[in-house]
């Protein structure tokens, strides 16, 4: 899976609004999903974002995680307070649950 961070809230090119701990959380049910559906291990490649901060410990908190092992964040800022990505979100599953046996 290409792990682009310029959707991390602190990348300062594209004005979006993850986390870090919503990007970690993310990748980790992407890996779970491989495990449990493709019998595979996911692989995440790293090919954007331009805050070094957001990319270091955002790499280190999802390797950690997928070890097993605790971690701690700093980026954990909500930007999205308002809500604004949800609908999007959820239409986007609407959409998929059509082709994908989605739990979510």
């Amino acid at each position: 899976m290409s792990l682009g961070l310029d959707a991390h809230f602190d990348d300062p090119l594209a004005g979006l609004s993850l986390s870090s701990p919503a990007y970690i959380d993310l990748c980790a049910k992407v890996a779970a999903f491989a495990r449990k559906r493709a019998r595979a291990k996911a692989l995440f490649v790293l090919e954007g974002g331009y805050s070094l901060t957001a990319l270091g410990e955002t790499v280190a908190g999802l390797a950690a995680k997928l070890e097993g092992r605790a971690f701690s964040t700093v980026l954990n800022t909500v930007a999205d307070g308002g809500g604004v990505g949800k609908k999007a979100v959820e239409k986007a599953a609407a959409v998929q649950r059509k082709h994908w046996a989605l739990n979510a």
